[in-house]
């Protein structure tokens, strides 16, 4: 950030800056109390973020239809075929054998809950009543 201030390019700093913020205040708070459940809450979120992100390439979701759908109607449609296939089966697979292990099942039953509660895709800030 120095070198971009001393070179009078401010607009990039503040994204930098941004995210130095968000990063400190993210870590202020996990490390405030409540550590390993605030953890496991970030790392069971994150889980769940990985395998939305499959599921867009997974044609037998409705969310990976609704991808393939708008894919079509895109004039620069991508071949995404390559995503799929055994080795993606087998990554998807590891990331949902993740959320089975004890360690995570708080945090997972956590989750659960505020999908229940009506929350699309909460944060894990929010989980354990945060």
């Amino acid at each position: 950030m120095s070198i971009l201030i001393s070179k009078a390019s401010i607009d990039p700093v503040t994204l930098l800056l941004r995210g130095s913020l968000e990063t400190y205040f993210g870590l202020e708070y996990l490390l405030e109390t409540d550590t390993s459940n605030r953890s496991m809450a970030f790392m069971v979120c994150y889980f769940h973020k990985k395998l939305k992100f499959f599921g867009k390439f997974d044609t037998k979701t409705t969310q990976g239809q609704q991808f393939e759908a708008s894919n079509r109607r895109d004039r620069f449609q991508l071949d995404f075929s390559t995503f799929r296939g055994t080795k993606f089966e087998i990554e998807k697979n590891n990331w949902e054998a993740l959320l089975q292990k004890p360690i995570y099942q708080a945090a997972e039953t956590e989750y659960q809950r505020l999908i229940k509660a009506g929350e699309s895709n909460p944060s894990w800030y929010r989980l354990f009543n945060g």
